[in-house]
């Protein structure tokens, strides 16, 4: 049976907490291989430091293998950290 899953407000910034993901992926694998995400990712994909002065949110590119390997279909980026960076 394949269901849609749906999921919000994803901030990976860094390659650490993109393993994290990957880690609960991997540990309830048969339920993301028998469903597909759609999703919104908080902030844009981009390979920048997290050592700001102000917090902002963003996806450490490493996310997209990720996603993909937890069968994500379709992703959102409409949301109020868009211009963070």
């Amino acid at each position: 049976m394949n269901n849609i899953l749906f999921f919000g407000d994803l901030a990976s910034p860094d390659n650490n907490c993109t393993q994290q993901l990957l880690e609960s992926i991997n540990k309830y694998e048969s339920v993301f291989n028998t469903n597909s995400l759609i999703g919104n990712l908080e902030g844009l994909i981009a390979d920048n430091s997290t050592n700001t002065e102000t917090p902002i949110l963003f996806n450490h590119p490493s996310i997209v293998q990720v996603l993909n390997f937890g069968n994500a279909k379709v992703l959102s980026l409409a949301n109020n950290h868009t211009l963070d960076l």
